[in-house]
Formats: structure tokens, C-alpha cells, sequence
């Protein structure tokens, strides 16, 4: 998904560049496609907002090896978001915990 988030993006900003006065014209195919785009990215980025991730699965992709990195790619979620919802859900390593109560003390 994070790549066609990105493909929308960039499609947006291309069509952008083609006029500086494109959001003056909003009969144009331009307008309306980069308003198209504006919306998608905004419902995506709600809907990716919303995301619950199941504790099982996350187990699942640790049992299988994967590092946190590869976890984030495969729930197509960003290092801090996972960071928190493992935080919350009692899932952080022993290290990110005493890292965590060293800064505490700090």
C-alpha cells in the first residue's frame, strides 16, 4: 500500500508542476485529478490511522524471525506507530524497557 501511496503522490505533484495556477481552474481535468488524488491519499491515511493490530499476528511474525523492520513492512506500518502499540500492549523488548527507564531517570 505504501507504494501506492507514494505513486499517488508523486503523480499529484507532477501534475502540480505542469501549472502554479492549476487550483484557479477547477473545470480542468488537472484540478480534478489532483483533488482525485488528495482524497485518496487523505482517506488512506485515515484508514492507516485506524489500523488495530492483532497481538497473534504480531507474535507469528516474531516466531518467524523477522526483524521489527520487516514486521513494520509487512503490517505496512511506521517504526513509531509499532513502537507505541507494542509499548501499549506490553511487547517491548527487555532492552527497549530498560532503555526506556534509563530515560526515565535522565
Amino acid at each position: 500500500m505504501k507504494e501506492k501511496h507514494q505513486k499517488w503522490r508523486l503523480e499529484m505533484y507532477a501534475l502540480m508542476a505542469t501549472d502554479d495556477k492549476w487550483y484557479t481552474k477547477e473545470q480542468s481535468e488537472t484540478y480534478k485529478r489532483i483533488t482525485e488524488l488528495g482524497q485518496k491519499l487523505i482517506q488512506h491515511s485515515k484508514d492507516n490511522s485506524k489500523r488495530v493490530f492483532e497481538k497473534e499476528r504480531f507474535l507469528a511474525l516474531q516466531r518467524q524471525g523477522l526483524t521489527m523492520q520487516e514486521i513494520e513492512i509487512e503490517l505496512d506500518v511506521g517504526r513509531s506507530k509499532l513502537y507505541d502499540w507494542r509499548k501499549e500492549h506490553g511487547l517491548l523488548s527487555e532492552a527497549e524497557k530498560k532503555n526506556q527507564e534509563e530515560l526515565s531517570y535522565e
